[in-house]
């Protein structure tokens, strides 16, 4: 199972729960929830993907994973893998397409908080960037 709901009231943060067990098929259902759901909104949307209790992991997971951010809307923002294993870590290094599809956008926290936190810095430095720009 793959939960997908709004991590905040703005609608601005997704919110993806993983379950212990989940399929391909889940997964793509996901993606295509979550991309109508961005491409409602007019201004980016990061995502908080919290993948803590996950028991099986389906054997093309790379595939999935590319997949997914192959198809993603242009206003999808930082992606925000949480867990405290360095699993989601090490997939992430070594599957290089990712990394080159990411754009920089992925991110690790071990804790939601920490996740919250990562975004809430984001979208405080592209403020503050764009208040530079239109101070000039």
């Amino acid at each position: 199972m793959i939960k997908v709901e709004w991590g905040d009231r703005a609608e601005t943060i997704l919110r993806w729960t993983f379950g212990k067990q989940w399929t391909a098929e889940q997964l793509y259902a996901a993606v295509e929830h979550s991309n109508a759901l961005v491409a409602a909104r007019p201004d980016t949307v990061d995502v908080i993907a919290v993948m803590e209790s996950i028991l099986f992991v389906p054997s093309n997971l790379v595939t999935m994973a590319t997949n997914g951010l192959k198809a993603r809307p242009d206003n999808i923002g930082l992606i925000v893998i949480v867990s405290t294993s360095n699993f989601w870590r090490r997939i992430y290094d070594k599957a290089s397409g990712l990394k080159e599809l990411a754009e920089g956008r992925v991110r690790f926290a071990r804790a939601e908080e920490e996740a919250y936190a990562i975004i809430g810095m984001q979208k405080a430095r592209l403020a503050q960037l764009k208040t530079g720009l239109g101070a000039g």
